[in-house]
């Protein structure tokens, strides 16, 4: 790392998370990277205009995996913004240098933002498309993150802060509906229940915790939106195209690998699943997520 990037904090930091971002997570979103992209844009785009940029802001995007909403929000800001898109994953950062190329006001920082100290960066916006879920403490990592934007240089206007979670899994079937639409072909699993409020897509679903981090982390003017948005699952595509995104997207790849019979049984099941709703290469899906910002 250069020496202008910015420099590890003492603390527990996120090593579960940056093991998964590096190996099993980075394996699945790279190679999907355009179809993740495409699903999420809507979600993406209303964080981005809750955001508010402006030509000329600094911008941190923390949980930037690939770089679309990096590369968007530097769209936004102009060549005489700067924005930084800070991630653990590696694989993820090196996707988002590609795409990156030829905008000169953009850099990739891998980095953990809730064990770094990002205080001199210095920043207007900080923005998270599903990026701010996953620290292993939440309250240490939100009080960091405002260092980023308590020194920044400008100080005509405080500092906007916008994210978008998601709400509970049952409120998006995104996560939950190939899993079940194949449960009985698989064998039962004996892992533990998910611990509440544990790192991962729904450790903000609570919008009273959302509250509770942000108060706590000295951020005011919290505003936390509701938002329900039909979701183009995998981009859109052909069934057949759709049933291989779902196997790779989650544990169900994983239970082909470890039991090849599985694989036929199962893409004829998902198959079924989805054409029952798929419609001229568009299969939707529901989807809730809060739209949260807040001043600094």
């Amino acid at each position: 790392m250069a020496s202008s990037d910015p420099l590890k904090l003492p603390g527990p930091g996120n090593a579960e998370q940056i093991d998964y971002w590096n190996v099993r997570g980075a394996a699945a979103w790279v190679p999907l990277q355009e179809r993740m992209d495409a699903m999420l844009e809507p979600l993406g785009r209303l964080m981005l205009d809750a955001a508010e940029l402006e030509p000329g802001q600094r911008v941190l995007d923390v949980g930037c995996g690939c770089g679309a909403t990096t590369i968007e929000a530097a769209h936004r800001v102009g060549n005489k913004g700067h924005v930084v898109g800070m991630d653990v994953s590696a694989p993820m950062l090196d996707r988002a240098r590609q795409r990156s190329r030829q905008l000169d006001h953009v850099r990739f920082v891998e980095a953990d933002a809730q064990t770094t100290d990002i205080g001199s960066l210095g920043v207007d916006r900080l923005i998270s498309r599903f990026g701010v879920m996953f620290f292993a403490d939440l309250a240490a990592a939100f009080v960091n993150l405002r260092t980023a934007m308590a020194r920044r240089t400008s100080r005509d206007q405080r500092g906007r802060l916008a994210f978008v979670t998601w709400q509970s899994p049952k409120q998006n079937p995104m996560f939950t509906f190939a899993g079940a639409a194949v449960a009985h072909l698989m064998a039962s699993s004996d892992a533990p229940p998910a611990r509440p409020n544990a790192p991962g897509p729904f450790a903000l679903a609570d919008h009273a915790r959302i509250a509770q981090v942000l108060f706590g982390a000295g951020c005011s003017d919290v505003t936390i939106t509701g938002h329900e948005v039909a979701l183009d699952f995998g981009g859109g595509g052909t069934v057949d195209e759709l049933v291989q995104f779902a196997i790779d997207l989650g544990p169900i790849g994983r239970a082909i690998v470890e039991d090849p019979s599985l694989d036929a049984p199962i893409r004829e099941t998902l198959g079924s699943t989805i054409e029952s709703s798929w419609s001229d290469g568009t299969f939707e899906l529901p989807a809730a997520v809060w739209v949260v910002t807040a001043s600094v």
